[in-house]
Parts: structure tokens; sequence; C-alpha cells
């Protein structure tokens, strides 16, 4: 049985336990829990590089047919060994389809779900949590922390040094989405390569467009709870380029630093240590709105408006031409989230 926060996901990862044949992963980064899913598949067989070893299938197509999956897992390969099942979870319920397996595991087989964010108690959660050979593992955006070993394992790829000013402005830029992170890091290492050390020149070149004032504008109206100052910056944003999947990203990174700061200051730092150490995260000119909204919610109220942003992204993945609207209400209902926290 095995519950893994996102704090302590890597570490888990690291040294699996060898029982746990079904994962889930599961959380509001999509680009972490899809990182992830395809490290507990690759880590599962003995050549990740053979695509006979794994197999991609639709959730909801395994959930139409529920003997499919428990057949998938019981065939044997042409060559024998060990494979893996990676399962993109969508709408339909894939219990009936797990449920065969999980009364008879079958052997040398993984089960690995991608899922998006499951609120504690969802069905399929609550059902990997409890198994004494499942493993549901929480992937939240990065922390500072996270961020930092990030930048960190991408400069060491590249052969380079990060300036203290290029990282501290990386920790402002990055981080809402893994994989979207990764890219931004890759680019940013690619443009510095041949000067040896990343500077800050060098992040405002190429990661600083990624997110205008206009995105900021709006990220902060939602967490001051000015609804109302809240569609013209998204809209100048969208004009500027920016995709709504990022803006929300950037509202779910900011929801997360703001949540992990208020869990702080509720349990007895004072609000100059608090700065200190998550203030850093928000750039230096939106200082005096991050500590206006330390005071205007709770960590309670930040974690639903977490779950409000979470689930607007599929959403806006899956319906382009609403996504900037959809984009727009989800502030608006995050916004909400915080009313009366004063």
């Amino acid at each position: 049985m095995a519950a893994v926060k996102s704090s302590e996901a890597d570490r888990f990862l690291a040294r699996p336990r060898r029982e746990v044949f079904l994962w889930l992963l599961h959380g509001p980064d999509e680009g972490l829990v899809r990182e992830r899913a395809r490290r507990v598949a690759r880590m599962s067989v003995e050549n990740p590089d053979d695509p006979l070893q794994i197999a991609r299938l639709d959730g909801d197509e395994a959930a139409r047919e529920p003997g499919r999956l428990s057949d998938e897992a019981r065939a044997i390969g042409l060559f024998g060994g060990s494979k893996a099942l990676w399962v993109e979870v969508g709408a339909r319920t894939l219990i009936p389809a797990l449920e065969p397996l999980i009364e008879d595991p079958p052997a040398g087989c993984v089960i690995v779900l991608e899922a998006g964010q499951l609120k504690k108690g969802a069905p399929l959660r609550a059902l990997v949590e409890k198994l004494p050979n499942g493993a549901a593992v929480e992937c939240y955006p990065d922390d500072k922390g996270a961020i930092n070993a990030l930048i960190d394992e991408e400069a060491r790829a590249a052969g380079l040094d990060v300036d203290p000013r290029a990282r501290a402005a990386l920790l402002g830029l990055i981080g809402g989405d893994r994989m979207a992170s990764r890219a931004e890091l890759a680019k940013l290492m690619l443009y510095a390569l041949h000067d040896g050390t990343v500077g800050e020149e060098h992040v405002a070149a190429i990661v600083a467009d990624a997110a205008p004032p206009s995105s900021d504008a709006a990220v902060d109206a939602a967490f001051l709870g000015q609804i109302g100052g809240v569609e013209e910056p998204a809209r100048r944003a969208f004009a500027d380029g920016v995709d709504p999947g990022v803006l929300i990203g950037a509202a779910l990174r900011h929801a997360a630093t703001l949540h992990r700061a208020r869990l702080d200051l509720e349990a007895g730092k004072s609000e100059q240590e608090v700065m200190a150490s998550h203030g850093r995260a928000v750039h230096f000119k939106r200082a005096p709105q991050f500590r206006a909204q330390l005071k205007r919610w709770r960590a309670d109220s930040a974690a639903r408006a977490i779950d409000i942003l979470a689930e607007a992204m599929p959403r806006i993945r899956r319906e382009a031409r609403l996504a900037p609207m959809i984009a727009v209400r989800a502030l608006w209902s995050a916004a909400k989230a915080g009313e009366g926290r004063g």
C-alpha cells in the first residue's frame, strides 16, 4: 500500500518496491505525470527501447472493452521477457477492467496508469492506494528545490554553469509544467552552449518572453480577488501569442507557491521568513502583490484554487477553440475560491 506525495516521488521511484505491479501517476502537472509514467514504464522492462516491451493503450478504449486490458497484460510476447502497459486514463472508469488483474496479478507485466488531477477519495485513486501491490504517486507543480534540481540536471548534461542571477530569474519563470520546463531549459542550454555559463541575459532572451507582463497581471488580479481585472490582461496575453494552457500553468504554479507559503505561515513562521523562502519564486516587481495575496488566502482555499485550475487544463487541451474562454473562467473561479479569506 503506497500513497506517495509529490515531494517524495523521486526518492520512491529511485528505489521502487518490487511487489508493485499497478502504478497510478496523477496530479495537476500533466508534464510531470507523463514524465514519471514514462520513467516507471521504462524501468519496469528489460529493454526500454524495444517497442514490443512497452505498449500504449487508450484508457477509454480499455474501459469500453474491460477484458482487453487483462488479455494484453497476460499475453506472452514473441520473445518473452517483461513488459509494461502504459494506459492514459480518460473519462470512463477503468475499475472494472482492473479488477481481474488485481485479483490475479499478471506475471512479468506492470500496469502504468497516467491520470490527471484525482481528489483524495476518488475511486481510482482510493483503489490503488489501498492495494498492497499498488502505488499512487502525486505529481504537483515543482517547488523551488525541484526546479533547482531540474536546472542543475539540464546544465550538467550540457556541460554549463548557471549564474546565480540567471537561476533566480528561472525560478520565477518555469515550474508549472515539467515537460514545458524541460523544453524551455533545453532551448536555453542550447542558446548558451558556446558561452560556458548561462547568464541572466540568456534567460531574458530565450525564456522571459514565455511569460509576458500581461500573463502576470492576469494571474495577480485573480489571486488578489480582482475578478474584473482578469479578462483584459488575459486577452492581451493571448494576443501576444501566449497559449491559454501556458497561462493556466503559470496560475497553477503561482497557486502552488501560495499554498506552500500559507502552510508555512499557518505553521507559525513569520511573514518575513515566508517571503524570504517563497517570495523568490515570484519576480521582485510582484512581491507587493504576493504579500497582499498571503493576507487574503488560507492554505485550504489555495488548495481549492489548485484543483480548479488543474481541472481546467484537460478542457483547454481538448477544446482549442474555446480555450481562451475556459482559461479566463478558470481564473475567475480560482479568484472566488479565495473570497472572504481576509
